[in-house]
């Protein structure tokens, strides 16, 4: 079975302005007469959830990446979190949960978190590590070894501020989850006092997703939820 490979999903936000959403993805899809069951039974690790939250209130961004897996392999698996964060954004917590034992991160400086990446990677201890990956994105990526049967949540904070452009700011959230996720969800919550004028959401992906995202918006408050199914997924251009 072929894997979601991205979901790119950009927010423009002016304070009495507007606020736009242009959305536009890649995917390998799977053959048209795969079903989710079969997915299952390929998949030796099966994304059961992979959750966005990001709420902007005056300018100020918090984002929540929240993904949960499940080894359903006789043997162990290595499960990978990669996320990528805006450049300039500051990480404020990341833990890992592993059947029920949380695990939760410091964060150093890159200095040093260099040295601590690469002797936790020698003793094979569990280890996150941010580095550059364009000209406007960082990559965060750790990985832990899972025992079969085992679950495991990985759980990335981050905030940002949003500096106005002639009168607007963007907000982008880069999705990649790495394969189809039975639940997969964008929620995102802006609260400007100052006012929101319009809000717009474009949609790139050639009309496979036309009523998927839900957006509300009143005069100084915006909602944009985004809950694709597997099927939509996999029908992702």
């Amino acid at each position: 079975m072929k894997r979601l490979t991205c979901f790119f999903i950009c927010f423009f936000l002016s304070e009495v302005s507007g606020f736009e959403i242009p959305i536009n993805g890649l995917s390998e899809r799977s053959l048209p007469g795969e079903s989710e069951e079969m997915m299952e039974e390929v998949d030796q690790v099966t994304l059961y959830s992979y959750k966005v939250q990001s709420t902007i209130t005056s300018r100020m961004a918090t984002t929540m990446i929240q993904s949960k897996v499940v080894n359903n392999s006789p043997q162990p698996q290595n499960v990978v979190f990669d996320v990528q964060i805006p450049k300039g954004a500051f990480i404020s917590n990341f833990s890992m949960t592993v059947d029920g034992k949380t695990f939760r991160s410091s964060i150093k400086e890159k200095t040093v978190g260099r040295a601590l990446y690469a002797q936790a990677r020698a003793k094979g201890k569990t280890a996150g590590m941010v580095r550059s990956s364009a000209l406007d994105m960082e990559n965060f990526r750790t990985e832990v070894n899972v025992l079969p049967g085992a679950k495991v949540q990985f759980e990335l904070h981050y905030q940002e501020v949003k500096w106005r452009k002639l009168g607007s700011y963007e907000h982008r959230i880069y999705l990649q989850p790495g394969r189809l996720a039975k639940h997969l969800e964008v929620d995102v919550r802006v609260i400007e006092p100052q006012g929101l004028r319009f809000l717009h959401v474009p949609n790139t992906f050639e009309g496979h997703f036309d009523g998927v995202p839900v957006i509300s918006k009143g005069q100084q408050k915006a909602h944009v939820s985004f809950k694709p199914t597997v099927a939509q997924q996999r029908i992702c251009p």
